[in-house]
């Protein structure tokens, strides 16, 4: 079962993409690398649209790479939960309500995706 992690971020959310240090890896955002490599992406490229917006799959990708003729790109648990191995709880279900997917096919993020990474990588306040 996906989780609800709240509501969507708005475009002009109190936190912007520009506040957000794509520079490093977003280290213990989401508790997956995976997971926090495919975090990154996507606020670079809201970062290049100036604003938390809707997005596709093949606009990550061309953000991941712009000579890709692929259309897809790797969410890994952003939106649906992945399994986890713990040698305290073995298997578990982790992640996934971060982004959704709307009606009309494309993804949004949540506000608790926005926080989480501001949290582990926020801009030093002289480069914003």
């Amino acid at each position: 079962m996906i989780p609800d992690r709240g509501p969507i971020a708005s475009f002009d959310f109190r936190i912007s993409p520009k506040m957000i240090d794509t520079t490093d890896h977003f280290w213990g955002a989401f508790n997956n690398g995976e997971t926090e490599f495919s975090a990154r992406v996507i606020v670079r490229l809201m970062q290049a649209k100036g604003g938390w917006s809707a997005f596709s799959l093949k606009e990550l990708a061309k953000v991941h790479d712009p000579h890709t003729h692929i259309d897809t790109f790797p969410l890994h648990r952003l939106m649906e939960p992945g399994r986890a191995f713990y040698i305290e709880r073995g298997w578990v279900e982790e992640g996934g309500g971060w982004v959704v997917r709307g009606e009309d096919g494309l993804y949004r993020v949540t506000e608790e995706f926005v926080e989480r990474c501001f949290k582990s990588n926020p801009c030093a306040k002289d480069n914003l």
